[in-house]
């Protein structure tokens, strides 16, 4: 076991290939960062302010992939969301601006946003200044800017929209 200590936070996990480096996203990795989120967030959707723990999903923001071991338990890399939003956030199809504002993609139809239960004038309840790095990586990243836009950077082949 490796002691990590993310912010005032101690946190025992288990180290995979070189000692003290995280290699994959384990059970106990992620349970750690959805401890702290649940902390950083009162165990509130960062969105709506649902407070159901059980259903809210644990996320990053800088994808795993793409983040460095630190990053990777870094709560502000890191999200708590309903899992509408998660799912939105993770394709692509919606980001945050860095004053909190959903921005939604022109790939996603206006007459579909609403259908999950996403409102188009949604924010996040606070932006740290400790986000805004992360945030800014999903928008140049991961976010689609326009319909024909293919992402290979981060997940390393073209998917199309």
């Amino acid at each position: 076991m490796v002691a990590l200590l993310v912010g005032d936070h101690a946190e025992q996990v288990q180290g995979r290939g070189v000692p003290g480096l995280l290699a994959q996203d384990g059970p106990a990795e992620q349970g750690c960062l959805r401890k702290l989120l649940l902390e950083l967030w009162g165990s509130r959707c960062a969105v709506t302010g649902v407070k159901m723990s059980a259903v809210l999903t644990a996320g990053h923001i800088t994808p795993w992939r793409c983040a460095t071991n630190a990053e990777r338990l870094d709560p502000h890399n890191g999200r708590l969301v309903l899992p509408q939003y998660d799912r939105l956030f993770d394709r692509g199809f919606v980001s945050f601006a860095d004053d909190g504002g959903l921005l939604v993609s022109p790939a996603l139809p206006r007459d579909k946003v609403e259908l999950p239960g996403v409102r188009e004038d949604a924010r996040l309840a606070a932006v740290a200044s400790e986000h805004k790095p992360f945030l800014s990586f999903h928008r140049d990243r991961v976010f689609i800017r326009h319909n024909a836009q293919i992402r290979v950077a981060v997940y390393g082949k073209a998917q199309l929209p």
